[in-house]
């Protein structure tokens, strides 16, 4: 399989809306869910079938460690992967993402989501592979690709601003 880096990729910037941490079995296994949106202004990525995925809800998974019965699916360099969901019992039409973070990276972030009660956070997914389609649309195209592979994430915090 080729390196991720070998991919046409984009960056996707989104904002979050929600998130829970979990300790999630026995051996401690931490993860942190997050529900996302576009942020405004997001370049738009369409998938045949199912239209600008930027419009769509992104519930993304981010658990400690590398990736470990995932990371033969992924190419050499991928830290996760996009996915479409579509609609079931459980969770409505959905961006689902997962990404795997280095012990060091993912206490910072858990450490910054537990006392942040402040903060609004945000991320950006560099992710791929896309094809450039006319104007300023890409195209996610499942027939060349199921997945979009994530080579990096990076998060932000900003102190909520309150008006008095």
């Amino acid at each position: 399989m080729p390196s991720v880096r070998d991919l046409s990729s984009t960056r996707l910037d989104l904002d979050v809306v929600a998130w829970t941490q979990s300790i999630t079995n026995p051996n401690r296994s931490s993860t942190v869910s997050f529900e996302a949106i576009k942020r405004v202004n997001s370049r738009p990525v369409r998938m045949p079938g199912l239209g600008n995925v930027m419009e769509l809800p992104f519930v993304l998974t981010c658990r400690q460690g590398p990736p470990a019965d995932d990371a033969h699916l992924m190419p050499e360099g991928s830290i996760g992967y996009l996915s479409p969901h579509d609609s079931d019992a459980e969770m409505p039409v959905c961006v689902r993402c997962s990404i795997w973070l280095a012990d060091d990276c993912f206490a910072d972030l858990w450490q910054r989501l537990r006392a942040g009660s402040g903060l609004d956070p945000s991320l950006s997914l560099n992710a791929g592979p896309v094809s450039r389609a006319t104007g300023d649309h890409l195209v996610w195209d499942r027939a060349e690709s199921t997945f979009l592979f994530v080579d990096r994430v990076e998060f932000r915090f900003e102190w909520r601003r309150t008006d008095y």
